[in-house]
């Protein structure tokens, strides 16, 4: 088409033209083209035709981009080329924006985003037009377009003309369109806010907080639908934050700040605008629970608090207000630990040195009830539903809807536990609480976690309730959560510190002391020490602690639990063998320390326990015997260690012992082919014996770890548990005999670590000639009880239970044969000049006597020897020698055994000890003068007996005990 004359009837054609869409003079239609350059015409030359000339435009774009969509999709083309007139539209638009910006500017970008969002609604159907999700696909299509990048251009331009000087009227236009055509709208957003992001985003934030304001008539809280500008913001924004996340955030702290700066309503409103913002963006939310509370300084939360007295509005919708923070914190991700945090020193905050006021304190203190009490609700009303889903069987659970905030507080679970420990009065409810509800929501390995902690951490003993209460809390969603923790515990037992094993040890007893004799026993909870009673064996190696002090609570809380019933074996070896040997680590404890003897009590009864067990009583007395020989224990008791085993290094020069032994091949007597064939003085090859170290320890302390070591040993092999004050024996008891078969067991022990190479068993007693074989395992004997003295009392309890005794008749031959070859040999005047040995054959004597081995007056023979020569101390023991070979001990019956009164009765036949008391009462007529008090002890009854020939006549002596002055039956028999 021509250019139009700008006469006034040139112009007149031209309307006419236009607004019939025939040519004035010729009368033929218009063409698209003829048409949109007459309209360009009109807008050029008659202003005032603008509004028509840009929606005739409209349609000129909306045929484009028709035409486009139709040839994209395959589809005829419909013959139509507009790209030319849309180049001159584009250049008559952006001139009349360079001419006149604040005339065209506002006009002309109104125009093009409303029809950039009308031909992005209109078109959204069309089938090669993506969905408005695909984001970047949708703005690549429609950049492609002729038609709809020069409406972007122009926009863009006009946007650029007015940032200076008016920009809140292209950002309001661009509000209103997005809430007309969101989410079809959204690309033209994006592509806008990246070519102007500071602008658009100050610019958007402004006009979504003054339409905000202005729609407060209806209330706080506004909706989408209430300010429908609300959510075109939280668009725009949401557009923006993947490249200028940090502008967005600059921002928002800019505008919270200038909200402080008067209290003009707007800024009473910039808070309650920025909680709406937040509730409908997680990107802002995030911004707002991790920035903002960082700006939030006392002076700043004074300043707030001013503002919201001085809003009646706000302080009428109070109660929304606070719902609608504890919904966001609900929902608070990343930066909900820090938003606690603060919450928690804001509502602790209180004293003279408070930089914050009452109200603001008040409020974080109710703002904390409220989140306390919303997420119980929403934790345990989903908890409730799934276990109503497993009890009625349901194919599938509901869904279990997560809880951000809990769920980040997970992260942090370890700092939390270690806050709730030093934790005041008032901020450990809430705390307490928190960490109850996380170890729910979360599952049964956080709240495992949450409670090991405490376990382990808890350092007072008034912080017990604290473990118990979330124990009660976490119990009600996962009843067998205590085992799980014990067990999660038990397995970290031998990684974490010293001083966390210590602590947690007393934490375990202070919890049963709390659930065996304090409030515990009336609450109905999953008992400790049914949770504790699996781990008796990772306990018990705690025994074995360099740390006494944590050995010792070991003791304590292993006590505290009891022995389970059943057992299985590795508990009953591990337990046992372990509390035995911390017997000795006990016994090594000084004097001095208080504690000693409530360890030692402790350890008794601990033992005394196990020993009611058959398998238990043989490992616990066989660790304490072996114990005391140990050279690290002995010389507690008086021993001396052994030195069989500890050998000097080798020489240089070979020595063969078959060399050696074949020295002896002409000997008259035979060596026993033993591996311990050594020299007293050393042994063949290796040198002197080395010199035992004797450690420096008092007699009344030897005296007083030996007193409690045959308590010990007593209480097991009674097999019954100690009282819980325990106290030595009363004299009485101490007599009484022990189990049996625990005294076949001590005796087999005893022979086990007194003999270990056994020639001579069975109790026959052998020929006097035999025992120059076996002088070397006798000395052994000998040795080993001079090493231990204690094995002396070990065959005194022995002693007790005859059939025991004959066990040990091995070891009373040998002490008996080393007693009468020391005696045969000795030049000493008296039996009290050689004192270890004449101990020796007293309590030799002792028991036999008490085991009824040897019937009056032969039994009665302990109480003449200290006062006698060592020719006659050797004449009695000969004399024992062969009445014990004529009448060994026997396995079955006892042969000799005490009245009422305490005097033996004999069980032998009449006349057997008639010849063997003939040398005693010669002894003791020799000395009447030193035995005249008990010669009627001993001879209660004479009789006239024939003398033997080759002596002199002597009164024999009918064996027996006289009842009340009177001589029984069985000793007066007929003379010899």
């Amino acid at each position: 088409m021509s250019a139009l004359p700008a006469s006034p009837e040139e112009l007149l054609i031209s309307i006419r033209s236009f607004v019939k869409g025939i040519h004035a003079r010729s009368g033929h239609k218009l063409t698209s083209e003829e048409h949109a350059r007459c309209a360009l015409h009109l807008l050029r030359t008659l202003p005032a035709a603008r509004t028509a000339v840009l929606e005739h435009l409209c349609h000129v774009f909306d045929e484009s981009v028709n035409s486009y969509l139709f040839e994209l999709e395959g589809e005829a083309s419909t013959g139509l080329n507009l790209d030319g007139v849309i180049q001159e539209i584009y250049d008559v638009l952006l001139n009349f924006v360079n001419t006149n910006a604040d005339a065209w500017s506002p006009l002309i970008s109104s125009w093009s985003i409303d029809l950039l969002g009308q031909i992005s609604s209109t078109y959204a159907g069309r089938r090669g037009v993506p969905h408005p999700s695909s984001l970047n696909e949708l703005l690549q299509l429609w950049m492609t377009c002729k038609a709809t990048r020069t409406l972007m251009d122009v926009a863009s331009q006009c946007f650029a003309a007015m940032v200076g000087t008016c920009p809140d009227l292209c950002v309001d236009a661009l509000l209103d369109t997005s809430v007309q055509h969101s989410p079809h709208f959204d690309w033209v957003v994006a592509h806008i806010g990246s070519c102007f992001p500071n602008t658009i985003i100050t610019r958007v934030l402004s006009c979504g907080l003054k339409d905000f304001c202005n729609s407060q008539s209806q209330g706080l809280v506004a909706s989408d639908k209430k300010v429908p500008k609300m959510a075109s913001v939280v668009g725009i924004l949401g557009h923006l934050a993947s490249q200028h996340s940090q502008d967005i955030r600059k921002a928002l702290l800019e505008l919270f700040q200038e909200s402080l700066e008067s209290d003009e309503e707007q800024h009473l409103f910039t808070v309650p605008f920025l909680l709406q913002l937040a509730t409908m963006s997680p990107m802002l939310l995030r911004v707002i629970t991790t920035d903002f509370v960082q700006a939030l300084t006392p002076d700043v939360l004074n300043r707030l608090s001013e503002q919201f007295f001085k809003s009646s509005l706000l302080l009428q919708d109070k109660d929304s207000l606070l719902t609608l923070v504890i919904h966001l914190i609900c929902r608070s991700g990343s930066g909900a630990f820090k938003l606690l945090c603060f919450l928690l020193d804001r509502a602790c905050d209180r004293g003279q040195q408070s930089k914050v006021n009452e109200h603001v304190q008040k409020t974080c203190a109710l703002i904390l009830d409220l989140l306390v009490l919303d997420l119980q609700r929403s934790v345990y009303s989903q908890t409730g539903n799934l276990s109503l889903a497993q009890q009625t069987g349901a194919s599938s659970a509901p869904e279990t809807t997560e809880i951000p905030f809990l769920t980040e507080l997970q992260k942090h679970t370890n700092t939390l536990c270690a806050d709730i420990l030093t934790a005041g009065k008032q901020r450990l409810p809430w705390l307490q609480r928190l960490l109850g509800l996380i170890g729910v929501h979360c599952g049964e390995s956080c709240a495992t976690d949450i409670l090991t902690c405490v376990l382990i951490k808890q350092s007072a003993a008034s912080e017990v309730c604290l473990f118990t209460s979330l124990q009660a809390e976490i119990e009600a969603a996962f009843p067998n959560i205590l085992p799980r923790t014990l067990s999660k515990t038990m397995n970290q037992l031998q990684r974490i510190e010293e001083s966390e094993t210590k602590q947690l040890l007393i934490n375990l007893t202070e919890l049963l002391k709390w659930e065996t004799v304090g409030a515990g026993r009336a609450t109905p909870r999953f008992s400790f020490r049914s949770a504790l009673v699996p781990h008796l064996h990772p306990l018990s190696t705690q025994l074995h602690h360099s740390d006494l002090t944590i050995a010792t609570q070991t003791m304590e809380l292993l006590q505290l639990i009891g022995r389970p019933q059943p057992v299985s074996m590795v508990t009953l070896v591990g337990v046992a063998q372990s509390a035995a040997e911390f017997f000795f680590t006990a016994m090594h404890i000084s004097r001095g320390n208080s504690n000693r003897h409530r360890i030692l009590d402790q350890c008794q009864s601990y033992l005394s326990a196990w020993c009611q067990l058959s398998m238990g009583q043989q490992l616990v007395l066989r660790t304490l015997l072996e114990g005391i020989t140990n050279r690290q224990n002995c010389y507690l008791f008086g021993g001396k260690p052994s030195i069989e085993g500890e050998l000097a290094p080798l020489r240089d020069k070979q020595t063969s012992l078959l060399k050696e032994n074949q020295k002896f091949a002409n000997a008259s007597f035979t060596l026993p082919a033993s591996n311990s064939a050594v020299f007293h003085a050393g042994t063949i090859g290796r040198g002197l014996k080395p010199k035992a170290e004797q450690a420096a320890i008092s007699k009344e302390d030897v005296l007083q770890n030996c007193q409690y070591f045959l308590d010990t040993l007593y209480l097991c092999c009674l097999g019954r548990e100690a009282s819980p004050t325990p106290t030595p024996p009363a004299p009485v008891l101490s007599l009484k005999p022990i189990d049996e078969k625990a005294a076949r067991s001590l005796a087999g022990l005893l022979v086990e670590l007194a003999c270990p190479d056994v020639a001579h068993i069975g109790v026959a007693w052998p020929e006097e000639e035999h025992m120059k074989l076996t002088v070397e395992r006798d000395l052994f004997v000998r040795r080993r009880f001079e090493e231990n003295p204690l094995f002396w009392d070990f065959l005194e309890i022995i002693s007790r239970v005859p059939a025991a005794l004959c066990q040990c008749a091995v070891l009373l031959y040998s002490l008996h044969a080393t007693l009468i070859a020391f005696w045969d040999t000795s030049r000493v005047t008296r039996g009290d000049s050689a004192p270890a040995q004449l101990r020796a054959t007293c309590r030799l004597l002792e028991c036999m006597k008490q085991s009824g081995f040897l019937p009056p007056p032969l039994c009665y023979c302990s109480l003449l020897v200290p006062s006698l020569e060592p020719s006659e101390i050797n004449l009695l023991l000969t004399t024992i020698w062969a009445f014990l070979k004529e009448n060994p001990p026997s396995f079955n019956t006892p042969l000799s055994k005490p009245d009422l009164s305490g005097k033996y009765v004999s069980s032998f036949p009449p006349g057997v000890t008639l010849r063997y008391a003939e040398v005693i009462h010669a002894i003791v007529h020799k000395n009447i003068s030193q035995f005249g008090d008990l010669y009627l002890q001993l001879f209660p009854t004479l009789v006239p007996i024939t003398p033997l020939q080759g002596t002199s006549a002597v009164p024999a002596v009918a064996v027996g005990s006289p009842s009340q002055g009177q001589v029984p039956a069985q000793g007066t028999g007929t003379p010899t």
